[in-house]
Parts: structure tokens; C-alpha cells; sequence
């Protein structure tokens, strides 16, 4: 070598400045979360509030409990367009890997989030002050179908059940909310062209029975777009259509609510789950152990670890609540055929 030359770039001005588009595109983001469904965006500020409590507080969570709400976090900040945060929990969730979750949360990592979280409440705030979120808003069909009932002479028990249900959230909604993830969600990891189908529903659901729910179902649809839905070259080599198929529902069966989400994937490869299974210690020998292992922490067919899954902690979060509220999880075994997860809840999560 005879000559050497260095170069100093000032990039000063332009970290500054994709700072400052971050800031926009998420404000951005959450604005249109407010106009699409400000229920669904109040109830996830609520329910990561809530975890960032136990998170940044004195006390030491349990290891399982902090790896799950880190991830549940990231996985609802990720949909919600809040990309700061998302990409925090993920190099925290990296950490917490590599130096051991007994220890918790760095100090620094500790500030950094809550110092994040404080940004993103203060944009909520700015973009909610003066706003009013006590109307009841009825599509046209219900005011119709309602009119109807009382031309019929409906008792006045079934419709005073009807009129107290319309401040609740409608299920439709909260699907189409789904559906916008799972569109995103494809864009970003380059899957196939994916139609996804909500199947009618007059329903509507009490938010506070629901939110935790719906900020554990974002693992399932965090999961159904990664392993569910393929890529286009994918879908080609398995002679399948150009177009990908989702189908949500939330329907009322007896006296329960049922909520699915079904692909027309390639299905879970269940040998690899069985492998997984044995390698921590789980029953693997029927489809039912099988089906158990799915939804237990740690466990991921998954080789490598992204930014959207591998951790195999998502699953189980959902697995929990719906236990808790004695329901139960029905999953799909037909390699080749698609994945389907069933959600079955009791009826008082109507009222």
C-alpha cells in the first residue's frame, strides 16, 4: 500500500432528518388508527400501558412473563405502526436471549422504553385532545334490522339486549381491523397477494372482555402471515392459485363465541414440531400431545429467529387467556392443507 485515503462524512443531517420522517410516519400511522377504529387503538395503548408498568417497574418480573410481554408488545406495536418501539422489544428480546432473563431488563434498555412508550402516548394525546368517543354509531343494516324486529312486536327483553349491546365494539369492525394487519403484514414480508375474507357477523363485543384478547391474536395473525401464507414462487411450485386465501370469523355457536383464522397454506410440519416437542421435554406422541406443544413457550418450527417470529412465545399468550376464561383452542392437523385455529369462548363474552 502507498497512498491511503480517508474520508469523514458528516451524516449528522441525515440521521436527523430520518429521525424526524420516523416521527411523522408513525403519528401518521396512529392517526389512521383513530379514524379507522379508535377502540381498537385505545384498547392496545391500554394494554401495553398496562405491561410497561410491570415491565419498567421496581419489581422483577418472572422470566416466562417478561419474554411474553416484551413480545406481546413488539408484535402489537409492530401492527399499530409503531415501528420505534417494535424494533426496541426486538433488540431487548435479543438481549434478554443472550445474557439471561433472570437478570431482566438492562437500566439503560429500561429508560430507552419507557422514554419511547412516553412518545407514543404523547402523540395519542395530541391527535385525541378535544375529541369526543362517547357516540353510539349503528350501520344501516342493524338500524333496519332493528326497525324490523319492533314492526314484528319483538319481546322487549330481546330488544332492550339488542339496544345495550350497540356501545360495544362491532365484530365486524374488529375483522376488518384484522384483515388491514394481515394486508400489511404480506407487504412487508413479500408474501403472495393475499385475499382475506370476513365472514358476517352482527355481533359486538364489550371491549374490556375483549382487549386482552385482541392484543394476544395478534401472535396468531403475526403467525398465520409467516408460516401460513407463502410466497408467490411458492405458490406457483405447488400448483396453487396466484392469490393466497385468509378467512377470519367471529360467529355465535350455542352458547359460545368462536373466532377463526384459517389459511390455505402449506399447514404445520408436524414431524418438525414433534422434533421441537421431544427436544424440550414435551409429549409428542399423538396429535392431541401434539396440538399441547403448539402452545407452549419456547417452542418454535422455526430454525432461525426474526424480527416476526422463531421465539416460539406468541402462541402461548393466547393459549392463556383463552384457558383462563375457560374456553378452548382447536388447531388443524392436515399437513398440505392449510392451518386453522378455532378460539371457543363462553357466552358472557357478549355481555
Amino acid at each position: 500500500m502507498t497512498k491511503l485515503i480517508v474520508v469523514i462524512d458528516d451524516i449528522t443531517a441525515r440521521v436527523e432528518r430520518e429521525k424526524a420522517e420516523r416521527v411523522m410516519r408513525e403519528q401518521m400511522n396512529i392517526f389512521r388508527r383513530l379514524q379507522a377504529d379508535r377502540n381498537s387503538l385505545e384498547d392496545v395503548f391500554s394494554e401495553i400501558s398496562e405491561m410497561m408498568q410491570e415491565i419498567t417497574g421496581p419489581a422483577t418480573l418472572e422470566p416466562e412473563l417478561l419474554r411474553r410481554h416484551v413480545h406481546t408488545i413488539k408484535g402489537n406495536a409492530a401492527l399499530f405502526g409503531l415501528e420505534t418501539l417494535a424494533e426496541l422489544c426486538h433488540r431487548i428480546e435479543d438481549t434478554l436471549r443472550g445474557t439471561g432473563e433472570e437478570e431482566g431488563i438492562a437500566a439503560p434498555d429500561r429508560e430507552t422504553l419507557k422514554a419511547t412508550w412516553s412518545t407514543a402516548l404523547a402523540m395519542r394525546e395530541n391527535l385525541t385532545k378535544g375529541t369526543h368517543t362517547d357516540a353510539i354509531h349503528l350501520d344501516q343494516s342493524e338500524y333496519d334490522a332493528f326497525l324490523a324486529e319492533l314492526r314484528k312486536g319483538v319481546g322487549t327483553r330481546d330488544l332492550l339486549t339488542t339496544a345495550e349491546s350497540w356501545p360495544f365494539e362491532p365484530a365486524a369492525k374488529r375483522l376488518s381491523l384484522v384483515a388491514e394487519q394481515i394486508q400489511g403484514m404480506v407487504t412487508r414480508m413479500k408474501k403472495a397477494p393475499t385475499t382475506v375474507a370476513c365472514l358476517p357477523t352482527t355481533l359486538r363485543l364489550p371491549p374490556e372482555k375483549w382487549k386482552g384478547f385482541w392484543s394476544a391474536f395478534v401472535h396468531v395473525v403475526r403467525n398465520t402471515v409467516d408460516h401460513g401464507i407463502e410466497t408467490a414462487d411458492e405458490q406457483r411450485a405447488a400448483h396453487k392459485p396466484d392469490t393466497a386465501q385468509v378467512k377470519l370469523g367471529l360467529v355465535r355457536e350455542g352458547d359460545t363465541v368462536v373466532v377463526s383464522i384459517q389459511d390455505d397454506g402449506k399447514g404445520i410440519d408436524w414431524q418438525v414440531a414433534a422434533t421441537r416437542a421431544r427436544e424440550r421435554g414435551l409429549l409428542s406422541a399423538s396429535p392431541k400431545d401434539l396440538q399441547a406443544a403448539s402452545f407452549a413457550d419456547g417452542l418454535s418450527t422455526r430454525t432461525e429467529v426474526t424480527s416476526t417470529s422463531g421465539r416460539g412465545v406468541g402462541l402461548s399468550v393466547v393459549h392463556r387467556f383463552v384457558k383462563d376464561r375457560g374456553g378452548r383452542i382447536e388447531l388443524s392437523l392436515a399437513l398440505g392443507s392449510g392451518t386453522e385455529f378455532k378460539f371457543t369462548l363462553p357466552l358472557s363474552m357478549l355481555a
